[in-house]
């Protein structure tokens, strides 16, 4: 093992180098942070690095006993368990603190449910309130949020609940990233001539303008009509259009009943 790739510096990185690219492999892998079996081995492998490279004195003998590129067979400072790094370092409660800037603090435990929500309740951030082992809990969907997320709700200074979104299927829209999509069908002298008509949105009809000689397929897009966007401003409605050939617009039939 070459402690400097391990670290992924240079052989001849600063000692400031060398001490932030430990700070930020081992806080990446750190047990508090991260429980993986992967994250435990990088853990362990970058302390064994800094372990030999971490002061001016480490470096000078490592250099002097290993040939370069690898460490020699005659390094009995070899840490093979993680217990042995962790006693290594985290016995030093004053070089620690100092790495790392921060002491260890207590985790609260974490309580995951899954809760399905819809277009209009992200549209418009409603209140939740639920019984969970005889607690209630009380919160609000953040307007903007999307599938997937997860919303933290402090339930005490020991507990966490963590709500993770799923979106329940809509009548009419379908949400891809910011945008809704649905279908809409217009009458065939509109799609020749152009004009409007009425469309849905979450919040009530409005008159979708439609470009003269406009094909089925074709999408037609009205800019934040759609859901609010956390970063501001909100999505769009996309329309894809089919042209119903048997439907004639309620202004062609009034004037086609006008000259009889």
């Amino acid at each position: 093992m070459d402690p400097y790739q391990v670290l992924g510096v240079q052989r001849n990185a600063s000692q400031q180098e060398i001490k932030k690219a430990y700070r930020k492999a081992a806080l990446e892998n750190h047990p508090d942070r991260n429980s993986s079996s992967e994250a435990e081995a990088k853990f362990k492998l970058a302390s064994e690095a800094y372990s030999k490279i971490g002061t001016p004195e480490q470096r000078e003998a490592y250099h002097k006993q290993a040939h370069p590129g690898m460490f020699s067979g005659q390094n009995h400072h070899r840490k093979n368990d993680f217990e042995n790094v962790w006693n290594h370092f985290g016995n030093h409660h004053g070089s620690w603190d100092e790495l790392f800037e921060y002491r260890r603090v207590h985790r609260p435990s974490v309580i995951k449910i899954s809760l399905e929500i819809t277009l209009e309740e992200i549209a418009t951030s409603p209140r939740k309130s639920f019984t969970l082992d005889g607690q209630k809990i009380d919160f609000r969907i953040p307007k903007g949020s999307r599938p997937g997320e997860s919303l933290r709700v402090k339930l005490s200074d020991n507990q966490e609940l963590h709500v993770q979104l799923s979106l329940l299927p809509h009548d009419i829209f379908v949400l891809k990233e910011d945008d809704l999509y649905t279908h809409v069908s217009i009458p065939v002298d509109i799609a020749l001539k152009g004009g409007e008509m009425a469309v849905p949105t979450l919040n009530g009809n409005i008159n979708l303008k439609v470009p003269p000689r406009t094909s089925s397929h074709s999408k037609l897009r009205v800019k934040a009509c759609g859901l609010p966007i956390r970063s501001g401003g909100a999505g769009s409605i996309i329309y894809e259009v089919k042209v119903d050939m048997k439907k004639i617009s309620t202004g062609l039939l009034a004037w086609a009943a006008s000259i009889k």
